[in-house]
């Protein structure tokens, strides 16, 4: 099975609702009464902390106050609820927006000179293998970076507040 990084975009109201006690984001995803429409969920399977890893030099847990780092480890909680590996992560939509200039810069060129599958063993970056093939990991973990692009630019056309977790 394994950590599966999952992103959800949702209002204000929905993060309300959430904090108070009155939704769980478990509810958004299962609830048949409450589930909310599949275009505002992404899985990126195992490729987050190699995302992470690639954009910001650091292991998972290790944030700063630069946009890239709050894609995947925000230290904001949602609430206390254990998601499988940790609460969700809130991603104001001020930091969706500064994250998405941030986001502007990065070209397939610069994503590939930031991969290292030596530099991600040495650091111990989930999943990789000792056996993995470099080529087919860069386009398994660029192929969800370039998800992640687009559901970040439409959580800000949209004015949305983005939750991260992992399960």
């Amino acid at each position: 099975m394994g950590m599966r990084g999952n992103f959800i975009r949702i209002g204000e109201k929905t993060i309300q609702e959430i904090q108070q006690g009155v939704l769980s984001v478990w509810d958004l995803l299962y609830d048949e009464n409450k589930k909310i429409d599949t275009d505002n969920v992404l899985n990126i399977d195992k490729a987050w902390h190699a995302i992470h890893f690639i954009l910001t030099g650091r292991q998972w847990g290790s944030t700063d106050d630069e946009p890239l780092s709050k894609i995947i480890g925000s230290e904001s909680p949602v609430n206390d609820k254990d998601m499988g590996y940790g609460p969700a992560m809130l991603i104001t939509d001020k930091e969706i927006h500064d994250i998405n200039n941030a986001l502007k810069i990065i070209s397939q060129d610069w994503f590939r000179a930031k991969f290292s599958i030596s530099d991600m063993q040495k650091n111990e970056i989930y999943p990789i293998m000792n056996d993995e093939d470099e080529d087919e990991f860069f386009d398994y973990v660029y192929s969800y970076f370039k998800e992640v692009i687009i559901f970040f630019e439409k959580a800000e056309n949209a004015n949305q507040y983005i939750l991260f977790f992992i399960s």
